[in-house]
């Protein structure tokens, strides 16, 4: 066994070496977005996405999961499921998706064509809240105030979010009324 003087703190610095040793070693970095995805459980998994529009959207990542076998009922939570033919809605088309999270829609028919046939949950949510969501959840908060939408079908309930299958436009299921308090 080889003898290595580290100066006048060496427990300090072999951590420091162990510890550098051990990122290495777990290191999250894949080869493929195939072999990102390999053990992950998909199943009614929830996948949130950065990006807007089609700027900042880990698309290899987006396009793997829209192939991936093991990928079904996710729900899907993103700013917005960009253009048609690209992004989410590819996941979408490929009939992955039972529900999406999202501020914006306008660019995707396809989105609006699945939402009002029945094959997709659509839950609208404020630009700014669900950015503050996303950082609550990655911060470990369990949940946070917004005004936003007080007194409106958003904070009572009612917003259609799934119609019934087959374009007959009756709505299968309403959103639920939020939690009110009130704070001090």
């Amino acid at each position: 066994m080889m003898s290595l003087s580290l100066g006048s703190h060496p427990p300090l610095v072999a951590r420091t070496m162990h510890r550098a040793a051990l990122r290495l070693l777990m290191s999250k970095v894949a080869a493929s977005a195939a072999e990102a995805l390999a053990d992950l459980s998909l199943k009614e998994a929830i996948v949130a996405v950065e990006g807007f529009g089609t700027t900042g959207l880990p698309e290899t990542l987006v396009d793997q999961l829209s192939r991936s076998s093991h990928a079904e009922d996710l729900t899907l939570v993103a700013l917005d499921s960009g253009p048609d033919g690209y992004g989410l809605n590819k996941v979408i088309e490929a009939g992955k998706a039972k529900k999406l999270v999202t501020s914006f829609i306008a660019e995707s028919k396809l989105v609006r064509d699945f939402f009002f046939s029945g094959n997709i949950e659509l839950e609208l949510v404020p630009l700014g809240t669900i950015a503050a969501q996303l950082r609550a959840a990655g911060s470990g908060i369990p949940a946070f105030y917004s005004h936003t939408g007080i007194g409106t079908l958003y904070a009572t309930g009612g917003v259609p979010q799934r119609y019934c299958q087959g374009g007959s436009r009756k709505v299968e299921m309403m959103s639920p009324p939020r939690i009110i308090d009130s704070f001090g």
